[in-house]
């Protein structure tokens, strides 16, 4: 029952579905078959709930916390530097005109790059270190 959200999410992630576009056949053979085995292959292996709690903690927590709000500050300050955030046709046209005081500064700008990296550093070693011990 959650398949379907999370290949639909995956699929718009990765660009395969838009607003005008479908995936093609192969692309969501191909998205379906790497989530499955995926699952499959944490189903298979991790037979505690407390390893599947220390795998999605470590996983969607440190997104949340650390990964997510980087990007979305990159990705609202420098939207040409993210291609996935790049603005096309209506998109590209602000709604409300931005304010002086809302200018990115260098340290902004550092601090959101080292929450990423941070993040994803932390994401990998909580990841790794549910699945080992």
């Amino acid at each position: 029952m959650g398949f379907y959200p999370a290949r639909s999410a995956v699929q718009k992630s990765l660009g395969f579905e838009t607003a005008t576009r479908s995936p093609t056949t192969l692309q969501h053979y191909a998205v379906t078959f790497v989530l499955f085995f995926v699952t499959l292959a944490f189903g298979a292996t991790l037979t505690r709930l407390g390893k599947v709690y220390q795998v999605v903690g470590g996983f969607a927590s440190t997104y949340l916390a650390y990964i997510f709000p980087g990007l979305a500050y990159l990705g609202v300050y420098h939207p040409q530097r993210l291609a996935f955030f790049t603005r096309r046709g209506a998109e590209a046209e602000p709604f409300v005109r931005a304010a002086r005081d809302t200018e990115p500064t260098w340290w902004f700008d550092t601090t959101a790059v080292i929450l990423v990296v941070f993040g994803v550093v932390v994401m990998v070693l909580a990841t790794y270190g549910a699945l080992v011990s």
